[in-house]
């Protein structure tokens, strides 16, 4: 574990001492390290100029975008994107420098929480890291299995609130399906 901490420092600084010169924009580099679920990106920013970090995937889709103003060395876990080659992008006033890694990790993992608010009946539905932003369907099922809530989304990460104070007590199941993964859980309505 120590030489694998120690070269990924030595890496760091190799891709910090190293300038880009045949760049255009501004000047960094990135690496997949440990079986390609992690990604360290090195910046020289010693201007302090306001950089825009992009990170799309095959699709040209934007999975990630930050505003760096300053040297930054950072460890990215990009397991969740999935398999595929990424590209890494920082705009500057001087142009637009682009590299691409190549991540071999798992495939997409969707998360989703489900909690009750201060007024009881009213539930709080979230779900993250839908980064390929497919449709996910969103359904709340009574205790009988009778659907009672039925709409769909496509945002990245999604928060909403969910008035079920007109539905009798009971358990509820809130059910979210991407692709070929479903996610549930249950909560009680109590009166």
């Amino acid at each position: 574990m120590e030489k694998l901490i120690r070269q990924i420092w030595v890496l760091v600084a190799i891709m910090v001492a190293l300038p880009l010169w045949a760049l255009d924009g501004p000047k960094f580099n990135v690496a997949a390290v440990k079986n390609a679920e992690k990604v360290i990106f090195a910046c020289d920013n010693a201007a302090g100029e306001k950089l825009v970090l992009k990170i799309k995937d095959q699709a040209g889709n934007v999975v990630h975008q930050e505003t760096i103003v300053q040297p930054t060395a950072r460890l990215y876990d990009v397991s969740h994107l999935g398999k595929g080659v990424y590209r890494f992008e920082l705009i500057g006033k001087g142009g637009v420098s682009a590299q691409t890694v190549e991540v071999r990790g798992r495939e997409s993992a969707l998360v989703m929480n489900v909690t009750e608010s201060m007024q009881k009946g009213i539930f709080h539905l979230a779900y993250f890291q839908n980064f390929a932003k497919e449709k996910v369907y969103i359904q709340i099922f009574n205790e009988k299995g009778e659907e009672v809530y039925s709409s769909h989304s496509t945002e990245e990460d999604f928060s909403r609130l969910f008035n079920l104070t007109q539905q009798p007590s009971g358990n509820y199941t809130f059910t979210i399906t991407c692709g070929e993964q479903t996610l549930s859980q249950t909560v009680r309505v109590a009166r």
